[in-house]
Order: structure tokens, then sequence, then C-alpha cells
């Protein structure tokens, strides 16, 4: 199956998400600080990205988006792939814990599978893990560092009071 990539400018920090998908959805999102070649497994394009995944742009400016309108080919376990289902239905603007997303997948205790699969998640920032935080209210982890993560929170925070208005 052919595979394609794009790079987008990344609007949080700088540097560039490269998205890669094939005919079945989008596969795996990568923050890279300084891009490189494209990858000899995909085949590099320009603006093809933002038509066949219109929702993204809404993403990538801060604004909610219908992710159930994105198609995905995930590659995970069955309870990976529950996990990285049960992050689209969060909503925009607020947060959950790990243990809230574990009892809702009813596997209250399976908090720290639910913080692993957040971090395998291979789409950040369009499956948002970075809304899952620990129950004491600190951020917990994320892929692209806490100061990322920190980011995308308070703009969706900002935003969604914004929407709200």
């Amino acid at each position: 199956m052919p595979h394609w990539q794009e790079d987008i400018t990344d609007p949080i920090e700088g540097g560039t998400l490269r998205f890669f998908w094939n005919d079945a959805g989008l596969t795996h999102v990568h923050h890279v600080k300084h891009p490189s070649k494209a990858s000899p497994n995909a085949t590099a394009c320009t603006g093809e990205l933002l038509v066949r995944f219109p929702a993204i742009q809404n993403i990538l400016d801060g604004r909610p988006a219908a992710i159930e309108s994105l198609s995905f080919a995930l590659h995970g376990t069955v309870f990976q792939q529950s996990v990285w289902k049960a992050l689209a239905d969060i909503p925009y603007g607020t947060t959950v814990s790990y243990r809230d997303l574990a009892a809702k997948l009813g596997r209250p205790d399976a908090v720290r599978a639910v913080a692993g699969a957040c971090g395998a998640n291979p789409v950040p920032r369009l499956l948002p893990c970075h809304r899952v935080i620990a129950s004491n209210g600190t951020l917990g982890g994320f892929i692209w560092g806490l100061p990322y993560k920190r980011a995308l929170l308070a703009r969706e925070q900002r935003n969604a009071i914004a929407h709200a208005a």
C-alpha cells in the first residue's frame, strides 16, 4: 500500500509536524525540529494533506475539530486502540485523568496501561492524548515534552473560552 507524507510548520513551538498516511487513513505524526529529506518509505507531498483531511487545519489553528471526520490506520494492541478511540471523545478545552479514562474503559485498575497507550499514540495532536493528565492535577507525560503539552492545553483552554463567549 502506498504511503505519503507532508510537512507542515508547527504553530506551537516551531519546527515541523510531519504527517504520514496511506489509502486507509492517517498512520502517524512526528514532531521534527530539523526536517531532513523525506522518509524512503513515503512519497513526499505538498498541499495534499489538508485537502484529504481538512479537519487538521482546525487542529493546527487551535480550533475545535471534528476528529470523527478523520480516518486513521493505526497499529496497536486492542487495548491501545480502545484508549486511542476514547481520546477522541475528550471535549476540546478540557482534561481528564488517566484514572478517569481507565474507568471509562471499564478497566479502573489499568491506569498505568492507559498512560502507556497515551504515550504510544502514533498521532499526537490529532487524537488528543495531551488532554489526559495525572489524577493529582499534574500534567503527567507527553511524547513531545511537557512544555509542548502545557502550551497545547493553555491554547485550547483560551480558545474554548473565546468560542463560548
